[in-house]
């Protein structure tokens, strides 16, 4: 065919909205910086088992718990960055994300907060320290906040369409406050909790 010619145009196709999102966590040298293009934060509590963080399945203990590996709450929300506009999936540890939880409660929202991570020792899993500034959301032209659940339904490779929506929200919970832990994410029920 003689007239074909390839088309060109100035927009991006709406399925390039559906890429992966990369999972990023503070690294040991450097920041992670960006605005929160999500609501709110998502906690699920995690095991590290086999090499890879993977979600506790269970309101009380699931199978790993079972074979002794500890747990930990993860905190996860949506970035984009400043300098390079990716759009990606941010995970925190539930102690760091302090600031975020009280800049949620001040002013009812997470999304346009300004955020900055660092780990101030620059020591592998060393303590993080995040930064928030606050920002007129409505000035920043953010992205649509992605499902988050999916998204980490995908990381973990549980099918997210399978499980009805309770299923999957049991896994993104709170720890009930009326647990605590012996500093490595083992339950003590029944016990006076350890002294900070």
């Amino acid at each position: 065919m003689e007239n074909e010619m390839p088309h060109f145009s100035n927009k991006v196709p709406d399925d390039a909205s559906s890429a992966p999102f990369d999972l990023k966590r503070t690294p040991t040298a450097g920041q992670v910086t960006g605005y929160v293009t999500s609501h709110d934060l998502l906690t699920c509590r995690t095991h590290f088992a086999n090499n890879r963080t993977s979600p506790c399945e269970s309101p009380d203990y699931c199978k790993l718990c079972e074979e002794g590996f500890a747990w930990r709450t993860h905190v996860y929300l949506s970035l984009v960055d400043f300098r390079t506009f990716e759009h990606f999936l941010f995970e925190t540890t539930a102690k760091a994300s302090a600031p975020l939880a009280l800049y949620r409660q001040f002013n009812g929202s997470l999304r346009g907060c300004a955020i900055r991570a660092t780990r101030p020792s620059g020591m592998p899993n060393g303590r993080i320290r995040i930064e928030t500034k606050q920002s007129d959301p409505n000035k920043l032209r953010l992205p649509a906040p992605p499902n988050i659940e999916k998204l980490m339904c995908h990381i973990w490779n549980i099918p997210y369409e399978e499980k009805t929506h309770a299923r999957i929200a049991d896994l993104f919970r709170p720890p009930p406050p009326d647990e605590a832990t012996n500093g490595n994410g083992r339950l003590l029920r029944g016990e006076n909790p350890p002294n900070p």
